[in-house]
């Protein structure tokens, strides 16, 4: 699904956190439900093949495999912009280009800050973090290149950042998204 937001303060990131927040609590009361009415096999085959979540923007309902992705991506793009908007407040605002939108995943409305955002176990599943670093850094007209990325695994970031110093990597901390 193709999703922009356009961000211009603090609060548009609160209140998008929440709905995300809300969609969680929908799916985890679901499957709580569900997971007592259901053997193993058949729960975990409609986690992966049934509605079983919640489209973490909308109401609507979702595999729960793709709302436990764009989830943790969603957030970590709301915690990006909420950074780049205490960095470079002169920049605001920021548009977030969510699920399949063509572009970066952030961008300043000015094109003057572009960011890539991504949520992985680790920041090297998939070359990930390089690929976006590579993208980014090959950007034209940006003033300001961002990678953000939430993963718990933090091994081996430096390796990169030595070989993109025209950009700057931040690994993002959900644990205070409550």
């Amino acid at each position: 699904m193709n999703k922009q937001l356009e961000i211009s303060n603090f609060q548009v990131i609160y209140d998008y956190k929440t709905v995300v927040l809300e969609a969680m609590e929908n799916t985890k009361q679901k499957i709580k439900q569900l997971s007592n009415q259901k053997e193993a096999f058949d729960l975990f085959h409609d986690l992966r093949f049934s509605e079983v979540g919640q489209d973490p923007l909308e109401k609507r309902p979702l595999n729960f495999v793709e709302q436990l992705n764009q989830t943790f991506t969603y957030l970590a793009s709301l915690q990006a912009t909420e950074y780049l908007i205490k960095v470079h407040p002169e920049n605001i605002p920021y548009i977030l280009n969510l699920g399949t939108s063509p572009g970066f995943d952030i961008v300043s409305k000015d094109g003057l800050v572009t960011a890539e955002v991504f949520a992985a176990t680790s920041p090297h599943s998939n070359d990930k973090l390089k690929k976006d670093c590579i993208r980014v850094a090959d950007s034209k007209g940006p003033r300001h290149r961002y990678v953000f990325y939430y993963s718990p695994d933090n091994r081996n970031v430096d390796i990169i950042r030595d070989k993109f110093l025209n950009l700057k990597i931040v690994q993002l901390d959900l644990g205070d998204i409550e």
